[in-house]
């Protein structure tokens, strides 16, 4: 498959990044269960490093399968980071309004 048009490969990749990462919620909440939410955020972040790095490569070296494999890797590692971040977000609020008493 060859996409002479960036913009068409762009929708693609894109979509494929946001299946995966849907698919994958289950799997993360899974990880936090089992190794809690730090560690799992951690690892995630790392993976995500990686992944890019892998995207960016896949790019300009390889075809356009080994492309679309890291971007359902960076999807799925993207969905961690995503859903970990608004869990923390809720800890800190939780956190405030333990210590100050009001919800803001």
């Amino acid at each position: 498959m060859k996409f002479e048009n960036h913009a068409s490969l762009y929708g693609v990749l894109s979509a494929l990044v946001a299946i995966t990462a849907t698919a994958v919620v289950p799997l993360w909440h899974f990880l936090i269960k089992k190794f809690g939410k730090v560690p799992t955020f951690r690892a995630s972040c790392v993976f995500v490093f990686i992944s890019a790095l892998l995207n960016i490569g896949a790019t300009y070296t390889t075809g356009p399968v080994f492309v679309f494999l890291a971007a359902m890797l960076f999807g799925a590692f993207l969905s961690g980071e995503t859903i970990l971040s608004n869990i923390f977000l809720a800890d800190v609020i939780d956190y405030d309004q333990l210590h100050s008493g009001k919800r803001r």
